[in-house]
């Protein structure tokens, strides 16, 4: 059969030969009414015997009507679906001015929700094109190992490229591939450019460059509803999330399920937004046991990256039990009172003896001026160290008199302090910059901060690798040991004002976060590290084996750096244990309001075709099925009792045939990559 293109209208026929079969139906109408000559008749005088028997079995002298008009139906479905006819409504160009195809598509991590539509609408980019046309194709979301859009490619190489084409958990570099697009000189006949619509301060200058170069089509698609959480707080409430929607959404709402490393579902929050706002908001609160075990946040129903929220261990609320051996009858005065208000925004607080918070397994205990823990509390206490746990001392005037061995450095027994003796200070001290090898390394220090009064530690070759803070005549402040997986921390200071202004200051807070992350065998931050990539988000919001172009990444880039292939979003492994990079950290919603007045917009239905070719033969394939059926039932051949075995499995084969004789691209696949449990260490 000869493969040309016939289009009226919106209407493609791929094999318009095909539509000369038509012409054969009246033909077939005369040759299903034709019978048979009329028999001649002979009289039996027997017969006559046989004249008061009703002959209940009549054979009709014509077709019936309805027959008829069933095998006319199905040949003539027939004829159609063998013409393979397209609806394409947006191809009404002139087919003699046809010439190579630009497609265009935005393939970042806004466009995994609609990637259906954007596949669909890439796929049909051709229906309207003569079988010799060319596409070329470009990807705005930048990659090292990139197709150069002066490729050609004919109709089914296109079909196979677009449909093993993912999204990628990066955002799009319109500018690179503007750049990429100038280097292949290109001159193509019209250019259908498909997005996601966001973005006008990349898109709007993109789409006019490609509007000068040639005609220019564009079909928008994107995001609905609420697609993306964009940043994560902790508080005594709970732990809450921002999410990003698009302003046109009318107030949409949904839900956010909060998952482990084996991707089972603790809790599922509603997402609350208001009207024409482009923010959402999500809340949980379970108890902190449950929450310890929430590795990420996902919007219900939703496979993009952007949906996922990775949770690493320096956002995490930490639990923490407090011993104190103040007996002051002045609450607001005591040394607790100062630590419950600096752990408050961030963390879980328990206060009760040593052994019971050693049961209850918190993840830090402080204590404050303790001078001599008690022997049978010590063992089991280092040993919980031993397992993890971190352990943060306050000094006071019990410590200056009597220590023991849970220390991370020997104590002299006596404090430094202002007026009197030999050890008195002219002016109380300020604090010293923070070494870079220590966790508080980067914080900023208020330059009102006072030192009065210390406990002094006893010199040694590892006091100096074991101060983590000093004063400015280099003495130190806070000293640290680390102990298994577990720490030893020391405050030389008292948890209250009476020695110093540290508790009034607003870095006493990240002093003590930092400090009490310092478990497992690692602190919150390391400043002078690096990063491996452990696991990646793909393109559908699932942790996969990172590629071989992720490369490390610094400690002092979390939080300004942006994923890329080379830095791609997942969960990364260094001195701090796991730190999440997430693909819309603080993303803004922007869309796209005003496009180049030559472009053609296209609507959700224009921008796809509608293959009908295999429908219509599978519909010609079943009435034929159903004509067949007919006549056996007719001829006494067939009753529902005996047959119904047959009935059914005939049935059950025609609903397998007809999902392949469909169009194809009306299928989608999506391959998820496998939940992560192992070495999560978070």
């Amino acid at each position: 059969m000869i493969s040309m293109l016939w289009a009226p209208d919106s209407w493609i026929f791929a094999s318009p030969l095909a539509l000369l079969g038509l012409a054969a139906l009246p033909v077939i109408w005369f040759i299903l009414r034709a019978t048979p000559p009329a028999p001649k008749e002979r009289l039996l005088p027997s017969l006559s015997l046989l004249d008061a028997v009703e002959n209940q079995a009549r054979t009709p002298a014509r077709t019936p009507w309805w027959i008829l008009l069933l095998r006319l139906v199905a040949a003539a479905c027939l004829c159609l679906g063998l013409a393979r006819p397209v609806f394409a409504p947006a191809q009404r160009q002139d087919l003699s001015a046809s010439g190579p195809v630009l497609i265009i598509i935005d393939n970042g991590w806004t466009s995994a929700q609609r990637w259906r539509d954007i596949q669909a609408a890439a796929l049909a980019s051709l229906d309207g094109e003569t079988a010799s046309t060319s596409a070329h194709l470009l990807l705005t979301a930048p990659r090292q190992l990139q197709q150069s859009p002066a490729l050609r490619l004919d109709r089914l190489a296109l079909e196979a490229r677009i449909k093993s084409l993912r999204p990628l958990s990066w955002n799009t570099d319109r500018r690179d591939a503007l750049e990429r697009l100038q280097q292949a000189a290109l001159s193509p006949a019209r250019i259908l450019y498909i997005t996601d619509g966001l973005d006008p301060g990349t898109l709007t200058p993109f789409a006019q460059a490609l509007a000068r170069l040639a005609p220019l089509q564009i079909y928008a698609a994107p995001p609905r509803g609420v697609f993306a959480i964009t940043s994560l707080q902790t508080d005594p409430e709970g732990v809450s999330l921002n999410l990003a929607q698009l302003a046109d959404m009318r107030g949409r709402t949904g839900f956010v399920s909060a998952l482990t490393a084996d991707g089972r579902s603790l809790a599922t929050a509603p997402i609350s937004v208001e009207k024409d706002s482009r923010t959402g908001q999500a809340l949980f609160q379970l108890p902190p046991a449950a929450l310890s075990q929430v590795v990420r946040f996902q919007i219900t129903d939703q496979n993009a990256p952007g949906a996922v929220w990775l949770w690493d261990s320096a956002q995490r609320t930490r639990r923490v039990g407090l011993v104190s051996a103040d007996t002051s009858a002045q609450p607001l005065l005591s040394d607790m009172h100062y630590i419950r208000k600096a752990l408050a925004p961030f963390a879980e607080i328990n206060e009760a003896t040593p052994d019971q918070l050693i049961r209850d397994n918190p993840d830090a205990i402080i204590l404050t001026d303790i001078g001599q823990i008690d022997p049978e509390i010590s063992a089991p206490l280092s040993d919980w160290i031993e397992a993890g746990g971190v352990l943060i001392r306050f000094a006071g005037p019990r410590m200056a008199t009597q220590s023991d061995q849970l220390l991370p450095v020997p104590l002299r027994r006596s404090s430094r302090a202002i007026g009197g003796g030999t050890l008195t200070w002219e002016q109380p001290q300020s604090l010293g910059p923070f070494p870079q090898t220590s966790p508080f390394f980067g914080l900023d220090i208020g330059p009102d901060i006072q030192v009065r009064q210390q406990v002094l530690a006893q010199p040694g070759p590892e006091l100096m690798q074991r101060s983590w803070a000093q004063l400015r005549d280099g003495s130190p402040l806070i000293t640290a040991r680390m102990q298994g997986r577990g720490a030893l921390i020391l405050f030389h200071v008292t948890a209250g004002p009476d020695w110093s202004d540290l508790p009034y200051s607003g870095v006493f807070v990240d002093l003590l976060r930092r400090a009490i992350a310092a478990g497992q065998g690692h602190t919150v931050q390391d400043e002078t590290g690096l990063y491996t990539p452990r696991f990646s988000l793909n393109g559908s919001g699932q942790l996969v084996q990172p590629q071989t172009a992720a490369i490390p990444l610094a400690a002092t880039d979390f939080g300004t750096v942006r994923p890329s292939e080379r830095h791609p979003a997942g969960l990364y492994q260094g001195p701090a244990g796991m730190r999440a990079l997430n693909v819309a950290e603080n993303y803004q919603v922007q869309p796209v309001e005003t496009w180049p007045e030559t472009a053609e917009l296209l609507g959700d239905a224009e921008a796809r075709t509608l293959k009908l070719g295999g429908s219509l033969i599978t519909t010609a394939l079943m009435l034929i099925l159903i004509d067949l059926l007919i006549a056996a039932a007719l001829a006494g051949h067939l009753t529902l009792r005996r047959h119904s075995r047959h009935l059914l499995m005939i049935g059950l084969s025609s609903l397998l045939v007809l999902p392949e004789l469909m169009p194809a691209h009306a299928q989608y696949n999506t391959r998820y990559g496998r939940n992560i449990q192992d070495d999560y260490g978070a």
